[in-house]
């Protein structure tokens, strides 16, 4: 998924310094989770992962690749549809995904398969709300996506929530389903990377036609926790070995960029506003992204924070500088700060009139600390 911030590339340093510091298990809380890149890392390294994120398409993330641990069976609603269970072509019409051989897609991944092969053939709606209202065939003069796309999608969820609502799939299933929709929907929106502003004319990959695939399960034995909370006031009440943040660091706030997708994800009918349909968000807009407010925000949350040790993703441009942010760490430990060359997120790379230099790096900043006075958090 394109993502203002988003780790991915990162995730190796992270790997360093987690070995270099021996920090090998234990609980991994990351309380501005994203996409959840960094949780299903920490996953996949043994941590039971505690993923927060006040976006409920981050939610709906963090239920698919970290609560899952096995795939899905969907026993209820094969029984239900059992058609549906009868299909054995859905392996030979998607690409393998890494570190499965056929054997193993056959029997653990079919059902997976047979679900998303299914729902890729719904036909599309033409009363949905995405269409309506963000598709410019329905008359809302949005162009986020072709008009197939758009009610593509809303045949998609609307045949989702109508499973949910019949008590045919488990959490775990319906939240695996919705990601790939949201994935799905990401790969064709006609856009420049955010969804703060459509382009005018549909570009090559938004033609493509909107499909499922299904998406890879990281195995586990751990119950991993996902919340949809305020961070900071989440952290008061969650003790972890490893604090992971990775906060907005400029005035952009989350709740614009990524508001259709943030509609997809809860499945309401939002009251829309402006030229790009914008959806309420007064209850989402961070501290992080104020300048005169996040200073306070960051100090009320290291203060506060029960770990023994906490890593910082930050950037050189953000609202806090370096400086900053080591006097507040400071306060509960030894700071070690690392600069690593970034490339600069850019929605408006494919466009001729870039707002920045091309190729121009900014500097990654990655802050560790150890939390030397523990006792107070602790008695």
């Amino acid at each position: 998924m394109n993502y203002i911030g988003s780790k991915w590339s990162l995730l190796p340093v992270i790997g360093r310094l987690l070995d270099e510091k021996s920090l090998r298990g234990g609980v991994f809380c990351d309380l501005f989770a994203g996409t959840t890149a960094v949780g299903q890392f920490a996953k996949r390294r043994g941590f039971q992962v505690v993923s927060n994120d006040w976006q409920h398409y981050s939610y709906v993330l963090g239920r698919a690749f970290l609560s899952n641990n096995s795939y899905p069976t969907f026993s209820r609603l094969f029984e239900a549809y059992p058609k549906l269970a009868a299909i054995k072509t859905g392996v030979l019409n998607q690409p393998p995904l890494p570190l499965f051989d056929k054997a193993t897609e056959m029997t653990t991944r079919l059902p997976l398969y047979q679900v998303t092969n299914w729902l890729n053939q719904l036909t599309g709606r033409e009363d949905g709300f995405v269409y309506r209202h963000y598709c410019a065939g329905s008359g809302s003069q949005r162009n986020y996506f072709s008009d197939e796309n758009g009610q593509r999608c809303d045949a998609i969820r609307g045949q989702l929530e109508e499973w949910q609502m019949a008590s045919l799939l488990t959490g775990d299933e319906y939240y695996l389903l919705l990601a790939s929709l949201l994935e799905a929907v990401d790969r064709v929106a006609n856009t420049a990377s955010v969804y703060a502003a459509f382009l005018k004319h549909i570009k090559t990959t938004a033609r493509k036609p909107l499909r499922l695939a299904p998406l890879p399960v990281i195995e586990s034995s751990l119950n991993h926790k996902i919340y949809c909370s305020d961070a900071n006031e989440l952290t008061r009440q969650m003790e972890c070995e490893v604090l992971y943040l990775d906060p907005p660091y400029n005035h952009r706030q989350y709740a614009t960029n990524y508001h259709i997708l943030e509609t997809i994800a809860v499945g309401d009918s939002p009251q829309l506003a402006g030229k790009t349909g914008l959806r309420p968000y007064a209850n989402q807009r961070s501290r992080y992204c104020l300048k005169t407010e996040a200073h306070h925000a960051f100090t009320e949350l290291v203060k506060q924070a029960q770990a023994h040790h906490i890593i910082l993703s930050y950037n050189d441009e953000g609202l806090l500088s370096a400086e900053e942010l080591q006097h507040i760490f400071q306060q509960r430990g030894t700071c070690e700060v690392r600069r690593l060359p970034y490339k600069r997120f850019r929605a408006d790379k494919d466009r001729e009139n870039r707002c920045y230099a091309p190729n121009k790096a900014v500097n990654e900043l990655l802050f560790y600390v150890r939390i030397e006075d523990q006792a107070e958090w602790a008695a």
